[in-house]
């Protein structure tokens, strides 16, 4: 699927408006009593993108040392991601970036429109001469509070497409949900504070993953 991103950067500006008022519903009061401090830099060598998943992973503690800036931002669409994408990855022209986005997104909006916000925010940064991480979609829990039902044939969906559109362009990929993944898909519900948000338990899971990663795309 080619999106052009100059279009895509255009338009999505009328989007991500029209979703600020329905993010909100993916967060639960469990995870909005979450407080993580995670240090900001002028120049970072890697910047993680994304929602509340990417927001409450903690820096400090599981990247000692490292200069990595978290600009996850809770509630976040895929489409609100792109269109914060040259203020808070472009600009500070950090070595690599590593996307994690679109669980806000499926079930609200076609699977095409979250794979085509994704790809916007790789083609950006690939043409701005940044390193390309790009993360599958973490598994959640299906629950009543959530009008979706259970998005996980969507995740597995746009995963797919995830890995075989970052093959096909040199974009290294964080396999987070096979990691992560129940025998039914689901997140276990130990590895979850609710049934989307992660636990230390799971971030000490995707840490290496991230870390290895990030180790490969700046070798590339």
């Amino acid at each position: 699927m080619k999106v052009s991103v100059s279009v895509l950067l255009a338009a999505v500006m009328v989007i991500a408006a029209t979703a600020c008022g329905s993010s909100s519903r993916q967060i639960s009061s469990t995870a909005e009593a979450s407080t993580v401090s995670n240090p900001v830099y002028a120049a970072p060598d890697v910047v993680f993108m994304g929602d509340s998943i990417t927001a409450w992973w903690s820096m400090p503690t599981y990247f000692p040392a490292k200069r990595y800036d978290d600009k996850g931002v809770p509630g976040n669409t895929t489409a609100q991601m792109l269109a914060r994408f040259q203020s808070d990855v472009i600009a500070y022209n950090p070595k690599a970036v590593i996307i994690l986005g679109g669980t806000n997104s499926l079930g609200y909006v076609s699977n095409e429109q979250v794979e085509g916000e994704l790809q916007g925010m790789y083609s950006a940064a690939q043409q701005a001469g940044i390193k390309v991480i790009a993360c599958t979609i973490t598994p959640r829990r299906p629950t009543s509070s959530d009008s979706r039902g259970d998005l996980t044939p969507q995740i597995v969906t746009v995963n797919e497409w995830i890995r075989n559109y970052s093959a096909a362009n040199g974009i290294v990929v964080a396999d987070y949900y096979p990691a992560l993944a129940g025998p039914d898909g689901w997140l276990p519900q130990n590895l979850t504070v609710d049934f989307v948000h992660l636990t230390p338990e799971a971030y000490s899971i995707i840490t290496p993953i991230a870390a290895n990663a990030i180790a490969t795309a700046e070798q590339q």
